[in-house]
């Protein structure tokens, strides 16, 4: 049989559905649920000490949040972080008195940029290019003189998630959002972020709220681990 290949898109919203609550959960469905948890872009977390940087593939827990998520004994938690450690699966470090997990090799569990588009072949070199995802969220040219099209997108930016806004706002406004607005709303995005909120949050926020716009949600981030001692730890 011919080594599978590819990998499928899942998103963190699965944890919701009523078939990943039952419990005790598999070694696999354990190990699932870690790179779930694993941030996919990095962020600030507000701890005692001010603040520190998640970096993507990382995540903050304890043993007795693990062992409740997972429906385990903390000794079965530590067992199996021992042995995914081991096998070099995953680091873990201190810092401001909490415990930070690092995913090793994470891009390599399907979370890679996509690759580039091979280059045209010589006979397809004259048909009229394609107009590229991202170019196709808008084709209003207005008041976009000013705005090099290269800086609309971020790299840290979920286009998946982006594309979901611009559909939200094209059913409100019947009109399609132009570079310059797409880019504030970017940059007050990043704001938010910065703050601690997860990308996820804060658009689908908008999206249930039908705002035009995003504000900083009054509840803490979702993603946000609590502040823990060392006893915990």
């Amino acid at each position: 049989m011919a080594k599978d290949q590819g990998f499928i898109p899942l998103y963190r919203k699965i944890r919701d559905h009523w078939i990943w609550q039952d419990k005790p959960f598999s070694k696999g469905q354990a190990w699932i649920d870690i790179l779930l948890k694993a941030n996919h872009a990095a962020r600030k977390m507000a701890t005692k000490g001010g603040f520190l940087d998640i970096q993507r593939g990382q995540f903050v827990s304890t043993e007795r949040h693990l062992a409740d998520d997972w429906g385990w004994s903390r000794g079965k938690v530590r067992t199996f972080m021992t042995a995914l450690k081991s096998d070099q699966m995953l680091a873990q470090e201190k810092a401001q008195g909490l415990s930070i997990t690092t995913v090793c090799n994470y891009m390599e569990y399907g979370f890679k940029d996509k690759p580039k588009s091979p280059s045209k072949s010589p006979q397809k070199a004259q048909e009229k290019p394609k107009p590229s995802p991202r170019k196709a969220l808008n084709n209003n040219e207005d008041n976009d003189n000013n705005v090099n099209k290269k800086d609309i997108y971020p790299v840290w930016l979920d286009m998946h998630l982006w594309k979901e806004f611009i559909s939200h706002r094209m059913n409100i406004d019947r009109r399609p959002l132009s570079d310059l607005a797409q880019k504030k709303n970017i940059t007050e995005l990043k704001k938010i972020i910065d703050e601690g909120y997860t990308q996820e949050e804060v658009i689908n926020k908008t999206i249930a709220q039908g705002w035009k716009g995003f504000f900083k949600p009054k509840e803490p981030p979702q993603q946000a681990q609590p502040i823990f001692s060392y006893q915990e730890l």
